[in-house]
C-alpha cells in the first residue's frame, strides 16, 4: 500500500470510528489491538493487513470499500444508521449481564411509551 493510500485509508478509519462513536481505545479493544496500533493506522504511519481491514469494517459496520473512498466523497450512511452503529458498537463493549440490563431498560421504555400513546 502506498503512503498516500495508507493515509487515505487511515483517514477513513478515523472518520468511520468517530461516526460509530468509538474512541481509539474502544476500537482497539474490539479488535484485540493496542490503541497505539489504531493511532498509527489512522495517521497512515502503518498500513493495515487485509485481515485487519476486514475486522475494522466489521466492527464499524461498514463495507471494506468505504475505507478506500476518495476524500471528496462522503461515506454512505445516514444519521439513523450512524446512531445505530454507534449504539451497537458501545453495547458490544459491555458484559453480557450489562447488555441484558440495557435490553430490559429499553423494553421498559417501549412499554411506557406505548402506554402513554
Amino acid at each position: 500500500m502506498t503512503n498516500q493510500l495508507a493515509k487515505l485509508v487511515g483517514l477513513r478509519i478515523k472518520e468511520s470510528r468517530e461516526r460509530a462513536g468509538l474512541t481509539q481505545a474502544q476500537l482497539a479493544a474490539l479488535l484485540l489491538k493496542s490503541a497505539e496500533t489504531i493511532s498509527n493506522l489512522e495517521r497512515g504511519k502503518t498500513a493495515p493487513s487485509l485481515a485487519t481491514l476486514g475486522a475494522i469494517a466489521r466492527q464499524l459496520r461498514i463495507e471494506v470499500q468505504q475505507l478506500f473512498l476518495p476524500a471528496a466523497l462522503p461515506l454512505a450512511e445516514d444519521e439513523a444508521d450512524a446512531f445505530s452503529n454507534a449504539t451497537a458498537a458501545r453495547l458490544r463493549l459491555l458484559s453480557r449481564a450489562d447488555q441484558e440490563l440495557v435490553a430490559e431498560f429499553v423494553s421498559l421504555l417501549q412499554r411506557r411509551q406505548t402506554a402513554g400513546d
